[in-house]
């Protein structure tokens, strides 16, 4: 069986908050790192279905802004 480059491990249930929340950023960005696994730039940045302009890269965009804005403002104390 071939080793997948992105493993995924359930996070823990029963760790503090801070170690929980860290397990779970990486169960999650291992699950959509799967998804994106092979494609080509084109292929990331088709739609999904009209009427929708979401695509692959768009949804890792808004990953990553979500993720840049959650560290800022709650753990960097940024406004």
């Amino acid at each position: 069986m071939t080793e997948q480059p992105f493993p995924r491990h359930m996070p823990s249930r029963t760790a503090d908050e801070r170690t929980m929340l860290r397990q779970w950023l990486e169960f999650h960005r291992a699950t959509f790192a799967r998804k994106l696994q092979g494609l080509t730039p084109a292929q990331m940045a088709l739609r999904s279905a009209e009427p929708s302009e979401m695509s692959l890269l768009g949804l890792l965009q808004h990953h990553a802004e979500g993720e840049r804005w959650m560290f800022g403002c709650l753990f960097m104390g940024e406004p």
